[in-house]
């Protein structure tokens, strides 16, 4: 191919090009997806395609990459990050609740991935207020002690209830959000369902 393409920049981004279709395309479902989205014409077959592709792949190292282009070797980006780039970058209401995808919307399941991390927060200050128990019970310390004792163990429950506060606030929103947004919804399917059955009745 470095015969055909005298350019280099080029070239790399032509394998560049070609190496992201030889990650997306690697079974035949994909392959059939691939022909159902205009990514790849009818007549390449999955046996074509892998002997493509097989003949291309030894003529690539993998390893270094050496020969495409800098923008390919990135690698995909996960869905988790790139809704978090969209939430950050897009400032409009509707990326900032869903992102770039919308992931599952059970209660069980964003509580499970937003905030499973402050189940090991607590753990950690459930285990410091049991340690600062013991001492206090079992040795007479200075005065100094007691009060720090007490003031992180008044912070802790301000800290528990102000974050199931920020948890249910946080749900509440996104469950007016969702009714909302199936409601515009559902008024917008039945709007059409109408026009539908409108324009049959015309003669």
């Amino acid at each position: 191919t470095r015969k055909i393409c005298k350019s280099r920049q080029l070239h790399e981004a032509a394998c560049g090009l070609l190496l992201s279709y030889a990650w997306l395309v690697g079974h035949e479902s994909d392959l059939r997806i691939a022909h159902e989205r205009g990514l790849l014409p009818e007549f390449i077959d999955f046996t074509t395609w892998t002997e493509l592709i097989n003949e291309f792949l030894e003529n690539i190292h993998l390893q270094s990459l050496s020969g495409v282009s800098p923008r390919y070797q990135y690698g995909e980006l996960r869905l988790s990050r790139l809704n978090k780039i969209y939430r950050v970058t897009r400032f409009t209401w509707r990326d900032s609740v869903r992102g770039y995808m919308t992931t599952s919307t059970w209660c069980q399941d964003f509580v499970t991935r937003n905030f499973a991390w402050l189940l090991a927060v607590f753990a950690f200050i459930s285990v410091a207020l049991s340690a600062m128990q013991v001492v206090l019970a079992g040795t007479s310390n200075g005065k100094a002690f007691e009060n720090a004792c007490y003031g992180f163990s008044i912070t802790v429950l301000f800290l528990v209830a102000g974050t199931v506060l920020v948890v249910f606030l946080v749900w509440a929103i996104l469950f007016i959000y969702y009714l909302h947004s199936a409601r515009i919804n559902n008024r917008r399917v039945m709007q059409e369902r109408k026009d539908s059955i409108d324009y049959r009745k015309e003669p």
